[in-house]
């Protein structure tokens, strides 16, 4: 195998025929202790190169994208690269290059990332420029001139890597931009601007698009980002989709959300997602296939705890339900009635008769009134706010078995008798030997309940649901949960009911952060994904049930930076469920919708 050096510290290169020989010529921005500087050697057929021709910018090489596209139409190649500015050398048409023009602007809109195409379609190459948070589309005049026509902002945070490809399959060319683990596709409209923004879990850093698996449809290639080391590839499964997790900006610059939970907010029939964040609901309508609008932002409170969506006053629509953690504050539960919009009345804030941390909250009908009821942890007992069945609410009934670090509150008849029971999931143990306590309390119908068992799993639990595990018609417990230092497991338990007794339970590795049950694979039994917030990067698992054998052996799924929180629904409306997960490592909090491909 032939090999050519050429004498240049290079940190971004291009190859091409920028003479016209049919020779296969380098450009390349060297990096040298006196200064950046641009080079082009010219190629002689033989693999070998003739001595590099090297022109020093008048602006440090500070951006190194460099490009080359015939941008004043003359049949040569030119080039185009970051130096301060968005730089031009127009080709002589003999392998060597004028003087820099200097694409400057007065508002310093143009970006650190470059990527040029025809974006108008007037034969003209255009640029396209990213930054932090905003990409900008510049016009091609001819001359090695663009001009700004466009900016598009609050994207991404970090943008460092463009493309410029008709990912869409509609003959006008889309940018597709990188960030961190991100990956943007802003769709072209073909007269140079920019519509609809998808985003999607990638890799992020140094984005591609390319056909990779020879379908015709191109797939975004991309390395880096946070999770440094990696190649991430986003498959592409028709125009302008890819089969990985599309990520939605939830709310403001510096907003973190906690939990994420998904129902019809607006009755058109399409689950929509709400967020907490901070102390206040942020909700996204769902627009169909799997696009959410922009966060829609009601009044809060306290930083909210627990969450759950309910119909509290029986008007047909969703209400948020909320437990805070207000030191010296009796007031510990809230409820902010829908406006059938994606927006909330102010909360209404009362007592559940503890000043306990509400850590886990639930709503049924557990008096047999037909009204909505709020079930919550206090520091002893389990704590009934019985419904009115207006949005109001009777002062509260403590009974059965409860404690202060309750982090779910499950109800549901355990034992078939046609009342509602209730089982606290409680840590037990302690940061260094995890364990958690499921108390077992058997509803009386008049809204009271009686402790009647316990069981106990070493971990500390994080989050549990109610369902039918084994198709048995019975209602089991399905918990995830974290280990601690010296003892205990993190993964997913499941506590089988006989008859309304809880079995010891059978354990799986999975994650521990936050947990939702559906069936995933369309095989009649019910799935768990699972998110792990502390492990470096995240993960988001599922794992899947088997019949008689309790879930299998975890899969990960492609996810976006430490998610923290999960819930499913169809989201896409072809009948499978879908995932969202909430990444809370970033602000502003995003959300990914994961889109359930199984044929």
């Amino acid at each position: 195998m032939l090999s050519a050096t050429i004498p240049v510290p290079a940190i971004d290169v291009i190859a091409a025929d920028f003479n016209g020989d049919g020779n296969q010529d380098v450009a390349a921005i060297a990096d040298r202790p006196t200064g950046d500087s641009l080079n082009v050697a010219l190629g002689n057929g033989a693999g070998g190169f003739a001595a590099p021709t090297s022109y020093p910018p008048p602006f440090a090489l500070s951006y190194n994208d460099l490009n080359t596209a015939d941008v004043d139409a003359d049949g040569d190649l030119d080039l185009v690269y970051g130096a301060g500015c968005p730089a031009v050398r127009l080709n002589a048409g003999n392998g060597t290059f004028g003087p820099q023009i200097c694409n400057g602007d007065p508002q310093a809109r143009w970006g650190y990332a470059l990527a040029l195409g025809d974006l108008n379609g007037d034969g003209l190459p255009d640029l396209a420029s990213a930054g932090d948070g905003f990409v900008t589309v510049g016009l091609g005049t001819g001359d090695g001139g663009f001009t700004i026509t466009a900016r598009y902002t609050g994207l991404a945070a970090n943008l460092g890597w463009l493309d410029v490809e008709d990912v869409t399959a509609d003959g006008k060319l889309d940018v597709v931009a990188g960030s961190d683990d991100l990956a943007l596709v802003l769709r072209g409209r073909g007269d140079g601007t920019l519509g609809s923004i998808d985003r999607w879990v990638a890799g992020g850093a140094n984005i591609t698009a390319v056909d990779l698996s020879g379908d015709g449809r191109r797939d975004l290639v991309s390395a880096g980002g946070l999770r440094s080391g990696d190649i991430a590839a986003t498959l592409g499964t028709g125009p302008g989709t890819f089969r990985a997790a599309r990520n939605f900006v939830t709310f403001g610059p510096a907003a973190v959300g906690t939990i994420v939970r998904s129902g019809d907010l607006n009755g058109d029939a399409r689950p929509d997602v709400v967020i907490a964040v901070s102390g206040a609901p942020v909700a996204h309508l769902n627009q169909g296939d799997g696009r959410f609008g922009a966060p829609l932002t009601s009044g809060g409170f306290s930083v909210i705890q627990s969450m759950t969506l309910g119909d509290v006053n029986r008007d047909g629509r969703l209400d948020v339900i909320a437990g805070a953690d207000q030191p010296g504050d009796p007031e510990n539960v809230f409820v902010m009635l829908g406006r059938g919009n994606g927006r909330f009345d102010p909360a209404q804030p009362m007592s559940n008769g503890s000043g306990a941390a509400v850590l886990g909250i639930a709503v049924g009908d557990v008096n047999a009134d037909g009204n909505p009821d709020i079930v919550s942890n206090t520091f002893t007992s389990l704590s009934v706010l019985p419904g009115n069945g207006d949005g109001t609410f009777a002062a509260p009934v403590l009974s059965g078995a409860g404690a202060g670090d309750q982090r779910s509150t499950l109800l549901g008849d355990l034992t078939g008798d046609g009342n509602v029971d209730a089982v606290s999931a409680v840590i037990t143990g302690t940061n260094d030997n995890a364990k958690t306590t499921l108390y077992v309390n058997a509803g009386r119908g008049d809204g009271t309940f009686t402790f009647v068992s316990s069981r106990t799993a070493d971990t500390n639990v994080r989050a549990a649901a109610l369902a039918d595990l084994t198709g048995d018609g019975q209602l089991d417990v399905a918990l995830v949960g974290i280990k601690g230092t010296h003892t205990g497991r993190a993964g997913l338990f499941r506590f089988v009911n006989s008859g309304g007794v809880l079995q010891a339970p059978s354990y799986q590795p999975a994650g521990w952060s936050d947990l939702a049950l559906a069936d995933y694979n369309a095989d009649g039994l019910l799935d768990a994904v699972s998110v792990c917030a502390e492990l470096a990067g995240g993960c988001l698992r599922i794992n899947l049930g088997r019949a008689g054998a309790g879930f299998g052996p975890p899969l990960d799924l492609p996810t976006g930076h430490d998610p923290v929180s999960v819930t499913t629904a169809d989201f896409t409306g072809d009948g499978r469920p879908d995932i969202v997960e909430l990444l809370s490592a970033r602000a502003p909090s995003t959300f990914a919708v994961v889109v359930n491909a199984t044929p």
